[in-house]
């Protein structure tokens, strides 16, 4: 059987490497697809500038249109495949560098247990080209001509050529260019792989290189990664992380093996399970061989893709940088790299300070598990850089300074600072003396705090730790409003209060650490607030951060102990200071919210909603607390709370277990409906079913109305389709007969915004897995929401 299969695979690529040798040897070939129709591939070419200046260089971009369903190759097609060459026709002294491609994607084909990988271009991928003008140029326009060739495949391939053209005016000697289709250009320079990072720095070199055929020696890629930072291993262990990966360009004359990457950290991260990183200097062994003999510099490049996250929690958009080693230690400009950058990406490092060539640096990041949006480095949102930490400071300082505001607070403070006066009675060094004790008092707290972030680190890829910390900032908003108050137990407060009575220095240490203790009721709220902000920062951070919200509450006393007689400054106790409570507490819900939009990310429109009904109940929860009236009987107290733990509870339940348990609710066909949601941003799936059809239940009973596909559904926002083919269906026929199929079953997933390339899943399915990988390939819906995916029950 496995013989069988794996020779089905191979009859199946079979047509392609036939259409590859067509390629590289000129003779005609026959495709599964036929030669007859349209070409799958459209090229254009444009010019960055609008006229040539004389001895300045510009770019031409050969666009290249492809077909949905259909894709390209890279520089190094891999296992497969056959790149895209040019060849230019160019004006009298004008010179071509070689083509810079953009970051590919990697396509992984199973062939009855043989993995074939190929790296691939689909849509409209851009190709750079940097034209240099001799320093004199005849005439008042110039014709630049590419002669085009290119495989094009899909299930099987098809070898494409075409000539394309472009006339440009002559600008005179001195003269500035006029930039041209800047958009384009824009994009395309983005595309391209990246040739610094603020994350890491790359280094080559080759020891035993020698240019003798038969020479064996190895690449050492050391990959150095910032200090505070990892990134993830080549085999992460969670399937939402992005594995760090290497593509090699090929080199005439050399063998360039896979890469071998070290030994890797694993760690287990609380709520996630466990991750394998790589952290401080990682040595990447590339093995290669001399196969025929090498005239010149020899240039190896490479892109290296890797997921940085901070050892704080916080993790960055995935990256792709640009390396290459060259034999002669130099920059080579003209060598052809599989960034295509030069001698940027030629000189064998990759600084971690320089500006990206391609990149927009003021373009915010994506976060890489949930979709967030993250300021790049070196933005004033970045508290890893001074400006960024400068910013931070100056922000905790101003909310410590808030804290005092708050109602438990500003009105003791002159009650402190008279104490002070009264034990030391007119020595104003004694009163200065004693405030500093109570302002040490009050920094140690601070210091309290910002000593659990050492501790607490929370995983924010994992959506159940976004949704605790939006129901913390939602519940702790709610008790500045009123709804309930965060006191200290009786007792607590009581014992607290006698140990800060004593006298002294002692005492006043005492009083300012309980101060803020005793305030709790309103500062616990921004407090944790705080908390939660600090444990995704470095640890360097949050404590100094911390250490200026302990400044900016304790120097009301400060000032005070030094010129008690500036207590008439204070402002009056009054009901102003419970606007300001609640003022405070909308900021917090305003957190909350923000953070569903990271539990939209992850879990999309559903999610929200189910977060928001457990919001809901715990709100309830809450009220019911906030009725317990002071004095109350310590049995009715205590069955209130487990009351309103209770109610919680049921609401968890109710709303990630209940609300969206059921089966798949599906909509009916309609011609064109499939398309009609993909184009509008939809993930869909369609299921071509019979009553009569044994597969089809088969199908539906293993993979598609399970558990855990339907969680998955729900959570993409899938819209589900289902085509009842039991009685003959025009519409239906010619979708079979469209996708090759004499009849049912066929099952269909679009991904959004792609109505006219959907994937076609096999015929049996032997668990969920297929349909799966089906759905997380196409991606959470786009669009806006639809009818719900599951019967309510």
């Amino acid at each position: 059987m496995n013989s069988f299969r794996r020779t089905r695979a191979l009859m199946r690529w079979f047509p392609a490497a036939i259409a590859a040798v067509s390629a590289w040897t000129g003779l005609p070939a026959a495709s599964g697809q036929g030669f007859d129709g349209p070409p799958k591939v459209t090229p254009t070419l444009a010019a960055s500038v609008k006229a040539i200046v004389p001895g300045q260089p510009f770019d031409l971009a050969v666009q290249l249109s492809v077909q949905p369903g259909w894709h390209i190759y890279w520089s190094n097609p891999g296992d497969s495949g056959m790149p895209p060459a040019v060849k230019w026709t160019l004006p009298e002294g004008f010179s071509a560098g070689s083509l810079r491609f953009p970051v590919p994607s990697v396509h992984t084909t199973d062939l009855g247990g043989m993995k074939l990988v190929t790296y691939v271009h689909e849509g409209k991928p851009v190709l750079l080209c940097t034209i240099t003008p001799p320093a004199s140029i005849a005439g008042e326009r110039v014709r630049f001509e590419a002669a085009l060739d290119w495989l094009v495949c899909q299930e099987a391939c098809i070898p494409e050529r075409k000539t394309v053209a472009i006339e440009l005016a002559v600008a005179g000697s001195g003269a500035t260019a006029e930039p041209d289709h800047e958009a384009l250009f824009r994009q395309a320079r983005a595309a391209l792989p990246a040739t610094s990072s603020s994350y890491v720095t790359i280094r080559t070199s080759a020891p035993g290189f020698a240019a003798a055929p038969g020479t064996k020696f190895d690449l050492l890629v050391e990959v150095d990664i910032k200090k505070g930072h990892h990134i993830q291993s080549d085999r992460p262990l969670q399937a939402e992380l992005i594995a760090a990966r290497m593509l090699l360009d090929r080199t005439e004359g050399l063998k360039i093996g896979s890469p071998q990457f070290p030994a890797a950290h694993e760690r287990e991260v609380p709520g996630l399970g466990k991750v394998s990183e790589f952290s401080g200097t990682v040595t990447i062994k590339v093995p290669c061989e001399v196969r025929s003999a090498l005239t010149g510099p020899v240039t190896i490049g490479g892109l290296l893709t890797f997921q940085a996250c901070a050892d704080s929690g916080q993790c960055f958009a995935p990256e792709t940088v640009a390396f290459a080693w060259n034999s002669s230690g130099g920059a080579d400009a003209t060598a052809p790299t599989a960034s295509g950058t030069g001698a940027e990406a030629a000189s064998g490092a990759a600084s971690a300070t320089a500006p990206s060539t391609g990149d927009d640096p003021d373009a915010p990041s994506l976060s890489a598990s949930t979709g967030d949006r993250v300021a790049p480095p070196g933005t004033i949102a970045d508290a890893g850089t001074i400006r960024g930490l400068w910013f931070y400071l100056l922000f905790g300082f101003a909310g410590g300074m808030i804290l005092n505001v708050m109602p438990c607070v500003l009105p003791v403070i002159s009650i402190k600072v008279l104490s002070f006066v009264q034990q030391s009675g007119e020595d104003r060094g004694r009163i200065f003396r004693l405030g500093l004790a109570f302002c040490a008092g009050v920094m140690v707290w601070f210091w309290a705090f910002a000593g659990i972030t050492l501790f607490w680190t929370p995983p924010l890829q994992n959506p159940t730790v976004v949704i605790a910390l939006t129901t913390i900032m939602f519940v702790f908003g709610l008790s500045l409003f009123g709804v309930f108050e965060i006191n200290l137990p009786g007792f607590a407060s009581q014992a607290a209060g006698a140990a800060a009575e004593k006298e002294g220095y002692a005492g006043a240490f005492l009083k300012g650490l309980l101060a803020t203790l005793l305030g709790t009721a309103c500062t616990a709220p921004l407090l944790a607030t705080a908390l939660a902000w600090a444990s995704t920062q470095p640890k360097t951070n949050a404590f100094a951060v911390f250490t200026a919200a302990g400044l900016g509450m304790a120097l009301p006393y400060f000032l005070l102990s030094a010129n008690p007689a500036w207590m008439k400054f204070l402002p009056r106790p009054g009901n102003w200071m419970i606007t300001f409570k609640q003022l405070m507490g909308f900021l917090l819900v305003g957190t909350a919210v923000w953070l569903l939009m990271t539990v939209a990310a992850q879990l999309g429109g559903p999610g929200v909603v189910q977060t928001v009904s457990f919001l809901t109940f715990t709100a309830a929860g809450c009220w019911m607390i906030g009725r317990i009236r002071h004095g109350s009987p310590v049995g009715r107290q205590l069955a209130t709370w487990v009351a309103a733990l209770a109610l919680a509870g049921g609401g968890a339940w109710f709303s990630f277990a209940y609300m969206y348990s059921g089966d798949v609710e599906w909509r009916p066909y309609r011609k064109g409906l499939a398309e009609e949601l993909s184009a509008q941003g939809h993930t869909v799936l369609v299921d071509y079913t019979a009553s009569w059809c044994l597969s089809c239940k088969s199908n539906k009973a293993v993979a598609i109305e399970v558990d855990s596909t339907v969680k998955l559904m729900n959570a993409l926002n899938v819209v589900p389709i289902i085509a009842d083919y039991s009685k003959e269906d025009a519409g239906m026929k010619e979708d079979l007969q469209k996708f090759g199929r004499p009849s049912v079953p066929l099952v269909l997933v679009y991904a959004p915004g792609k109505p006219d390339a959907p994937e076609v899943l096999p015929v049996i399915f032997y668990g969920p897995d297929v349909v799966q990988s089906a759905l997380q390939r196409a991606g959470p819906s786009q669009g806006a929401s639809v009818a719900a995916n599951t019967r309510q029950p």
